[in-house]
């Protein structure tokens, strides 16, 4: 009788890096010297297995894991190739910042990641920090790291927001008369201060009556519902000019009303 004794497959593959969370891809090197390789059962070490010959998988734990592929060929004969991977772990993408994400205007933050890896910042920056105080910088800030030891690579991003400030307008520049009154017109804000506060009716709101007996400037300092601030400021300048200001009405009846002729600057005289 004649005994046909068919050469057994050599099962061989390779892998490459096996990160957390990503694919991990498998390179299927076996060879027979006669006749082809009909079926490759592939196991993964975590309940996860393939038919394919070169196949893909995602691991879900860190840590060590032995994979096992089984060739079979057109013959039927068949051998198996075990390999122990390792599974690294991901790189921690975190991204710190120094303060809040959400400013005003001519303020800034910086956003960091862990040192020793290398950066992808969606600014195109490579550095391990960034500095955000663009007044229209307001957006979605990705980084994508890389560990060098491992190739690992994780992402992560966080959103910035950038208040524009308010425009405070004190009003324009005037002159008065010494004695003589003046009804300030604040814009821009929610909130208002005015300084010096002496000689104003009432330094919180945004028209108060101004009363100065020298010329002086008033600054305004406004904020907005996000407490972003801005400041203005005009000048009232006052002139001795020695107006004489006459009531035209005197009704001297005692009724607390026009009883009196009050000469405002007489003190000038």
């Amino acid at each position: 009788s004649t005994v046909i004794v068919y050469p057994k497959p050599m099962a061989a593959f390779t892998t490459d890096t096996a990160c957390l969370g990503a694919l991990t891809t498998f390179t299927n090197e076996s060879t027979v010297e006669s006749g082809s390789i009909e079926f490759n059962q592939w196991d993964f070490g975590d309940n996860g297995s393939s038919l394919s010959i070169n196949p893909a998988h995602t691991y879900t734990q860190a840590g060590s894991t032995t994979v096992n592929l089984i060739t079979t060929s057109n013959f039927g004969c068949s051998d198996t190739a075990t390999v122990g991977i390792l599974i690294n772990p991901l790189p921690n993408s975190q991204i710190i910042a120094s303060g809040t994400l959400s400013f005003c205007c001519g303020d800034s933050v910086i956003l960091s990641a862990l040192a020793g890896l290398n950066y992808l910042w969606s600014t195109s920056a490579t550095t391990q920090s960034i500095v955000v105080n663009n007044c229209l910088a307001s957006g979605i800030y990705a980084l994508t790291l890389t560990d060098p030891s491992t190739l690992c690579v994780d992402s992560s991003s966080v959103s910035v927001v950038i208040f524009p400030l308010p425009a405070a307008n004190a009003g324009n520049d005037t002159s008065i008369s010494l004695g003589s009154s003046y009804a300030l017109h604040g814009q821009g804000g929610t909130t208002y201060s005015w300084l010096p506060a002496i000689g104003l009716s009432n330094p919180l709101i945004p028209a108060p009556v101004a009363n100065p007996l020298a010329t002086t400037t008033f600054e305004l300092t406004v904020a907005d519902i996000n407490g972003c601030m801005d400041i203005d400021s005009l000048t009232i300048t006052v002139i001795t000019d020695y107006n004489l200001a006459v009531t035209n009405i005197l009704t001297a009846n005692g009724d607390g009303y026009n009883d009196k002729w009050i000469v405002m600057n007489i003190e000038n005289y």
